[in-house]
């Protein structure tokens, strides 16, 4: 009796892949019969082949595996960043000096802000990510937004590409201003 059981369900299975095999060739027509003669069809990578998708900077790379290197001239010379913070609502905005390394309660907003890294001309190569020298040619910082004491943001605000990775909140936007050496 459990040898007829295990058979039927056997059988049963097989049917169902070879009726789902059959199902998915005929969607394939359909789906080729609906594409204009012009546009190339290729076929959809299993999702087991496809790489992780972590998208930084127009590579397809987790961003844990860059490394911050700060040069010594950097972190002598810059010690706080300026940031602007816009209210949405009011379009009202505020100008903010932050020391780099510490938490900073923001007055009038629900945010604590870490400035983490300041370079003044960022660059990232390779898992690298440094300054190629001292001076404000590309300006950039890595800040942390907490909000009720829980990390809401972490990322990096560039004074000339500020839609590169923006703070995106409901209420707010942080842009990076410049970096100040005292």
């Amino acid at each position: 009796m459990v040898m007829v059981i295990v058979s039927l369900l056997g059988i049963s299975c097989s049917n169902s892949k070879s009726s789902n095999q059959e199902s998915k060739k005929q969607q394939a027509k359909k789906t080729a019969a609906k594409t204009p003669a012009n546009v190339k069809q290729t076929s959809t990578p299993s999702s087991s082949q496809a790489p992780p998708e972590k998208f930084h900077h127009g590579g397809m790379t987790k961003i844990s595996d860059f490394v911050v290197k700060v040069p010594e001239d950097v972190k002598t010379t810059w010690k706080k960043v300026v940031l602007s913070i816009h209210v949405i609502k009011t379009r009202k905005q505020k100008t903010v000096v932050l020391p780099i390394g510490r938490k900073t309660k923001i007055q009038g907003t629900p945010f604590k802000i870490e400035v983490v890294y300041f370079l003044p001309n960022f660059t990232m190569g390779g898992s690298l990510i440094t300054s190629k020298d001292n001076e404000q040619k590309n300006p950039a910082a890595k800040v942390r937004v907490y909000q009720d004491g829980t990390l809401i943001w972490t990322g990096w605000l560039f004074q000339r590409y500020p839609q590169v990775h923006p703070f995106t909140h409901v209420d707010y936007h942080i842009f990076l201003v410049k970096g100040l050496k005292k």
